[in-house]
């Protein structure tokens, strides 16, 4: 049997003989073999050239596709820089805005703390106006806002202490607020009390100025008040243990203090 192949074969020369029916056989058998081989040899071919094209159709897919996904990606990318330059143009319209918001809030802030300065420099002008206003009595000295006498040298009965203080141009005082209090504690003789105009006179319990008949401003020792006496007026008490104001009767002498003016 002749050897298949791809290329052209040749059959085999037709031997000289009688033609007997097995050399007729073997031949048929020759020509089968052969045609068995080259359709096999077709078939394979074939076969192949199916999976080449199914390997190029796949590839040329998968080109496709690449070249799809590189233009989606490239369309993303275009979108994406067109969407930020929108956003930034967008944030620098609002930063616009907002800043000229806050230019007219700080202005308008500015205005109003002008405005109020102004207020209080008026009202402080007219608060030094009344005080240089009043006259000063002689001796009297200031101390915080206010001016003061200190009598630390006689001692008096509080209604003869008030009556000097009038005598003196002034009245009997009472304490402001607990700032004037430690600035004038802070010119007493120790151990020693002061009479303050402070008193209850007229409403048990209700403590008012003796010059402008106001509430006073009242800070008591530790125990204090004690309701003992009488009549009741309040004393200035100074020393390491006690620092603050205490109910004594009337008639007992103490040394002294007077202010100048009417405001408590």
């Amino acid at each position: 049997m002749a050897g298949g192949g791809s290329g052209s074969q040749a059959f085999p020369q037709k031997s000289a003989g009688s033609g007997s029916q097995p050399d007729h056989i073997s031949r048929m058998k020759t020509k089968m073999d052969y045609i068995v081989v080259n359709q096999v040899t077709l078939a394979e071919q074939n076969r192949t050239n199916i999976q080449l094209a199914a390997l190029q159709q796949v590839v040329t897919i998968d080109k496709s596709s690449q070249e799809s996904k590189d233009v989606r990606l490239d369309r993303m990318y275009d979108q994406q820089i067109k969407f930020q330059k929108y956003l930034y143009s967008h944030m620098e319209v609002q930063q616009k805005h907002f800043d000229e918001i806050f230019d007219r809030i700080h202005e308008q802030l500015k205005a109003v703390l002008n405005k109020l300065e102004g207020i209080l420099a008026n009202s402080t002008g007219a608060k030094a106006s009344a005080v240089e206003s009043i006259p000063i009595p002689p001796k009297f000295e200031l101390i915080g806002s206010r001016y003061f006498y200190i009598e630390d040298k006689v001692q008096q009965d509080f209604e003869t202490a008030a009556s000097t203080c009038i005598q003196m141009g002034g009245y009997l005082a009472s304490i402001k607020d607990e700032e004037e209090l430690n600035l004038i504690r802070m010119k007493l003789r120790k151990k020693e009390g002061y009479w303050l105009g402070t008193n209850d006179h007229k409403e048990k319990g209700s403590f008012v100025s003796l010059a402008s008949r106001k509430p006073a401003f009242v800070k008591w020792a530790r125990g204090e008040p004690l309701d003992f006496f009488p009549t009741n007026c309040i004393e200035l008490f100074y020393s390491r243990d006690v620092e603050n104001m205490m109910l004594m009767d009337c008639d007992s002498e103490r040394y002294f203090i007077c202010q100048a003016d009417k405001e408590i």
